[in-house]
């Protein structure tokens, strides 16, 4: 595991798509990372990022699957 140099929460995150709420930590790392976050529910890319700040998400609500 890639050591941290800080912390620290955000903002709660909220998906487009279905209405789910995350809470969100941000990692700091010395090196960057280049990733997504896709809803753990209806798969919506929630956020992307190219950075050494990495957020972590964690389910707080699930929202409703929007019917197509």
């Amino acid at each position: 595991m890639t050591k941290t140099w800080s912390s620290g929460e955000e903002e709660d995150a909220k998906c487009q798509n279905c209405g789910s709420v995350y809470s969100v930590i941000i990692y700091r790392i010395p090196t960057r990372d280049n990733d997504t976050f896709n809803c753990t529910v209806c798969g919506h890319e929630m956020r992307s990022w190219n950075d050494t700040r990495i957020p972590e998400f964690t389910l707080k609500s699930a929202g409703k699957i929007p019917s197509e």
